[in-house]
């Protein structure tokens, strides 16, 4: 009954966010080329959405932003307005991959960041059909995509990580976009309590696929903010004082700062009432403000 309430609860979201996506208008000035294969595990296939801006010089190899949709891991899909999303994004002189990854309760960790991997491999084999700079390869994730974004920073810079997941690419990111994140299980299942939506424990169960999740191997290897090294990727991190989940966004650039790793940071202040994720949606003013910063801090790095 309680898993019955959380579905729901989240069908009810995915409804909200659809109609957005149903009544935005479609960016302009931009080729989208949509359900490329990337993946195929048995008879299923996984695809994704490139977008790239109309008016780029053909012969010039274009940097790539590979985007992570959120949706607490259990929701969230290319065919929404993650794709409208990306389509703006690409704006910015990049072409940009919004994927269809593996969702929880059905597949659980680390699943979602083997198809990352399987997204970074389809660039790696088509880099000359689309002129990929593959040299400027960028991970861009929001809410759970943020998670999934910023712990793959983790294990490419972590030898102890990536030994223990077994994940390797050739294809390495040069930088990462954190939008509106969460960082550590445990702080989220504590944020979620005290945002009275003590459901957030059972998201967690289901991204593991156990109850007893804190005894497996891989949940302390999940934690971004215990496992960050000095050698973690430059990032753009940002989040809103008015989003619930904010203090996972402070104790991320806390770490950073310890650390000193490379990276800008946008606290989007109360008084401008922006909630979570809200830099999806481009009828937001501050959309646009903090995609801008986001991609030209790609270029600096």
């Amino acid at each position: 009954m309680f898993n019955l309430k959380l579905k729901l609860i989240l069908k009810h979201i995915e409804k909200m966010d659809n109609e957005y996506y149903i009544s935005a208008k479609k960016p302009e000035g931009c080729e989208l080329i949509e359900d490329l294969v990337y993946n195929k595990i048995g008879k299923k296939e996984f695809k994704l959405d490139l977008a790239m801006p109309e008016k780029r010089k053909r012969l010039t190899s274009i940097p790539v932003i590979i985007n992570i949709h959120g949706g607490g891991w259990v929701y969230g899909c290319k065919d929404s307005y993650y794709k409208y999303y990306g389509m703006n994004l690409s704006l910015k002189g990049y072409a940009v991959l919004t994927f269809d990854y593996r969702l929880a309760p059905k597949y659980n960790y680390p699943a979602p960041l083997e198809d990352v991997y399987s997204v970074l491999k389809w660039v790696e084999d088509n880099s000359k059909k689309y002129n990929f700079d593959t040299e400027n390869v960028f991970l861009v994730g929001d809410s759970a995509g943020a998670n999934i974004a910023a712990l793959i920073g983790c294990i490419l810079t972590n030898p102890e990580l990536e030994g223990f997941f077994n994940l390797h690419t050739n294809i390495k990111p040069k930088g990462l976009g954190l939008n509106c994140g969460v960082y550590d299980f445990d702080n989220v299942i504590e944020l979620g309590q005290a945002m009275n939506f003590p459901q957030v424990n059972n998201i967690v169960r289901w991204v593991f696929g156990t109850k007893k999740y804190r005894e497996l191997p891989i949940y302390p290897k999940t934690s971004i903010l215990k496992n960050i090294t000095k050698q973690f990727l430059p990032c753009y991190i940002m989040g809103s004082e008015t989003d619930g989940l904010f203090p996972e966004t402070k104790k991320m650039i806390e770490v950073l700062n310890v650390k000193g790793v490379n990276h800008k940071e946008h606290a989007v202040p109360k008084n401008e009432n922006l909630n979570h994720v809200f830099h999806l949606r481009d009828n937001c003013s501050m959309s646009d403000v903090v995609m801008t910063e986001m991609t030209e801090f790609f270029k600096q790095i």
